[in-house]
């Protein structure tokens, strides 16, 4: 079996980290892979670098105006003709080699798997590791958890999340669940995987090594904190909203992920000085789960402590 891997690249105005992108995709070890890259209406050099570059390595796509992912990952799934698509931001970059490769090997024995996908290491612009720890052991969400390789449920998935950096997945679960929702401009990726996870309980693999790098600088649209966690928070919301047996069974579980959200959301407007979003946040945590006072606290003083560091 020798299954063809469609990747899915949405750029803007990132011509010299498309590059390293596509370049990362093409020194894979599997070789039976197609790269579609849609340009959601860059006004750099983009295009000429993917036709000048890379040729017919890769497939092109221009957006007349500026669409958002969501839009151009839409399209490009419309554009592919792989039996698997992979997911990579223009600014990240697979590490390993014989990722692609690990990832259909385990795919392909395991026909109830649709998703795979692994931990990162957060990089800089030339490609150098930010942290030693990775991406996962860094998060809120991972905090409390051994992390381990392995096929993940339900339950997982909605109190830890995973990853789309590399996110490879079968093409055909689009057609009982759809793709990307154009609602969301930085948490589609929840959107989706909550959506999978939902159709099939037990179907996303995650594997704990680092073998994609995920990039950090100041033009990542994941830098929108108060927006992503703000997305979050309604994609958990409307996965309870639309699975009223699945809400009752998690129980106050539930609420308690959706407060610890929100504190990530009141961190975003402490940094951004919007003190009346801070104060509604609040509310909506004590709300949803009154137990996370004590760590409510902590964490106003632990975020004063290191304003008054800053000076």
């Amino acid at each position: 079996m020798n299954p063809l891997v469609s990747f899915l690249i949405p750029t803007y105005n990132r011509s010299d980290l498309l590059q390293q992108a596509i370049e990362s995709i093409l020194s894979q070890t599997y070789k039976n892979i197609e790269i579609i890259v849609i340009d959601d209406a860059s006004i750099d050099d983009t295009e000429d670098v993917v036709k000048k570059v890379f040729n017919n390595k890769v497939r092109y796509y221009k957006n007349t105006i500026n669409k958002g992912v969501s839009y151009s990952r839409n399209f490009g799934l419309g554009h592919s003709t792989g039996e698997y698509i992979g997911l990579l931001d223009s600014d990240d970059i697979l590490l390993k080699r014989d990722y692609v490769g690990n990832a259909l090997k385990i795919m392909e024995s395991n026909p109830e798997l649709y998703v795979f996908t692994s931990d990162a290491y957060c990089i800089d612009l030339k490609g150098n590791k930010i942290f030693e720890k990775t991406f996962f052991e860094t998060t809120i969400d991972h905090w409390n958890i051994r992390l381990s390789s392995g096929i993940k449920d339900f339950d997982y998935i909605f109190f830890h999340g995973v990853h789309s950096c590399g996110a490879i997945f079968k093409k055909d679960i689009t057609k009982e669940i759809s793709f990307l929702n154009g609602e969301y401009k930085i948490a589609w990726d929840e959107d989706f995987f909550l959506k999978v996870i939902t159709y099939k309980p037990r179907s996303i693999y995650y594997y704990n090594e680092p073998m994609v790098g995920y990039r950090v600088h100041v033009d990542n649209i994941s830098k929108n904190a108060s927006t992503l966690y703000s997305e979050k928070i309604k994609c958990l919301q409307e996965t309870l909203y639309k699975n009223k047996t699945i809400k009752k069974r998690l129980g106050y579980k539930a609420n308690k992920r959706l407060s610890e959200q929100y504190i990530c959301l009141i961190d975003a407007y402490l940094k951004e000085g919007n003190i009346v979003a801070v104060i509604g946040a609040i509310f909506k945590s004590l709300f949803l789960y009154p137990l996370i006072l004590p760590r409510l606290f902590k964490h106003g003083v632990s975020f004063s402590y290191k304003k008054v560091l800053k000076g």
